[in-house]
């Protein structure tokens, strides 16, 4: 799936990286085997003849105090998002640090959040008269640590896969309008060649033509102190490189100044967003792509949009070609003679002339595509070891319940019976476990609409319902899968063998 030019490449930084990434697994590994074996080695031998058909009640202080800690760690970023840093919604990043910290809490927690939901998803079972639907409420109120280990990979994997990929869309969705909003007042858009910017040739020739504004737009690359990414005006400790639009005029930009005016913006000024926390006349130390240290004084502050923006004139692009002009159409003008006459302009030199809404929809399915391929890689790996844990703890819960099950058969229930409730709790686990993940994804994704709200207007927040669909279904059919078949070949030892085990 990658393209032609990617490489992966070894440095000693990745090689240290690789190390640690792999020592932290088998210190994770030797860690989890010490402790349960500590464990186990504190039951006095009385205790260890003793059989326990259910969970001891309470849940560990320990699991307790961690589940608390993540949670309150993550609605602390959640709210930072709208609150303090509502650019930072469209970040991936951010969202996946939030996501995870918010299903760890819930996966911890589990224990706390189990009763009552499984009394909420089955209280008809409660007053029905099918013995069944009784067992199955009572075993996984009952087990709770058991039912707890078969929630969690549905929990990871369902809600892992809901907050991402619905953030991934969200950003999309909310890039898309804001790349709308800054083209809004362009009826054409002029594009270089595959791989090229635009030459001064026809740049000319475009601006040559009657009846037309224009605005040369290049993408540049500015190194700035400050970040912009905290309440507390921290400066970061060297410069940090941030994407910048270098422009001709501003005669098309659709950039709302709530300080200033873009018409103020020379070569020694610069526009910026109101997330850099500066005001009309303060001045910015900032460098150039090519390393040139420049002052320059703020000309506007503009309302923010997705990510830390900043405007300066082609003067301060460096060696950046214009990678696009904005042509819009004065009144009067003859739309079908000005398109020819932008065709002509562009003959021969690989550019290319398309109408705005074109452009902009073209650009963001190439977002898309670029979120859609980074998400495969992220969530694949992800979600292959989370569907593994789900059989693996669907057949593990199963093994242990022999004893379980040969009483059952000796009190009358058929093998068609206990499948049915052995059936029953697997989906009733997995539905929990979806209904946690689906409680995080709704909170992360509230946040993200209330804070592009404030960047883009009303939000469109995008649910991958296909997606989950399929991530939710694979998740319940691996579960019944691992816990039917299983139940099912236990059931076929003699029950008089079960009975003295």
């Amino acid at each position: 799936m990658a393209p032609a030019w990617f490489t992966v490449g070894l440095s000693a930084a990745s090689f240290v990286a690789l190390v640690v990434a792999f020592i932290t697994g088998i210190g994770v590994a030797v860690l989890s085997a010490t402790v349960a074996a500590a464990r186990a080695g504190r039951i006095r031998p009385t205790e260890a003849l003793r059989e326990a058909a259910v969970d001891r009640p309470g849940v560990p202080r320990v699991r307790t105090l961690l589940g608390l800690a993540a949670l309150a760690c993550g609605l602390v970023m959640v709210l930072a998002i709208p609150l303090a840093d509502p650019a930072g919604a469209v970040d991936l990043k951010n969202v996946v640090q939030s996501a995870l910290l918010l299903v760890a809490a819930a996966g911890l927690l589990t224990p706390v959040l189990l009763p009552p939901m499984v009394r909420f998803l089955t209280w008809p079972f409660a007053v029905g008269t099918r013995a069944s639907g009784l067992l199955v409420r009572q075993n996984s109120l009952t087990a709770g640590r058991r039912a707890s280990a078969v929630i969690a990979p549905v929990l990871i994997t369902v809600g892992l896969a809901a907050s991402i990929l619905g953030a991934a869309g969200t950003a999309d969705a909310a890039k898309d309008r804001d790349l709308r909003r800054q083209a809004a007042k362009a009826d054409y858009v002029v594009l270089p060649g595959a791989g090229t910017g635009l030459n001064r040739t026809v740049i000319d020739r475009v601006e040559a033509i009657r009846g037309l504004d224009t605005t040369t737009i290049a993408t540049t690359t500015l190194f700035a102190r400050e970040p912009a990414i905290s309440i507390l005006h921290f400066e970061a400790p060297m410069p940090i490189p941030f994407s910048a639009e270098a422009v001709d005029r501003s005669t098309l930009l659709t950039f709302p100044a709530i300080e200033g005016s873009l018409a103020g913006l020379n070569d020694q000024s610069v526009a910026v967003d109101r997330s850099w926390h500066k005001h009309v006349g303060d001045v910015m130390r900032l460098w150039l792509a090519d390393g040139t240290p420049v002052t320059l004084r703020v000309a506007a502050v503009l309302d923010a949009g997705l990510g830390d923006r900043l405007v300066v004139t082609g003067g301060n692009a460096g060696r950046a070609l214009p990678d696009r002009v904005h042509v819009r159409l004065r009144p009067g003008a003859d739309r079908a003679a000005a398109l020819t006459a932008l065709r002509a302009a562009t003959y021969g030199t690989g550019a290319r002339t398309v109408p705005t809404a074109r452009w902009t929809a073209a650009v963001g399915d190439r977002q898309q595509r670029q979120t859609e391929l980074g998400l495969v890689v992220l969530l694949g790996v992800a979600i292959a070891y989370s569907a593994l844990a789900i059989a693996t703890t669907s057949l593990t819960s199963i093994s242990g319940r022999d004893r379980e099950f040969t009483v059952l058969r000796l009190s009358g229930a058929t093998r068609r019976q206990v499948l049915s409730m052995v059936t029953g709790e697997s989906l009733l686990l997995v539905t929990t476990g979806v209904a946690l993940a689906a409680a995080v994804s709704a909170l992360l994704l509230a946040a993200m609409g209330l804070a592009l709200g404030r960047l883009v207007g009303s939000p469109v927040l995008v649910v991958p319902w296909s997606a989950l669909g399929m991530i939710a279904g694979g998740s319940t059919l691996i579960a019944l899968l691992a816990s039917v078949v299983t139940a099912g070949l236990r059931l076929r030892r003699r029950v008089a063998t079960g009975a003295g085990d």
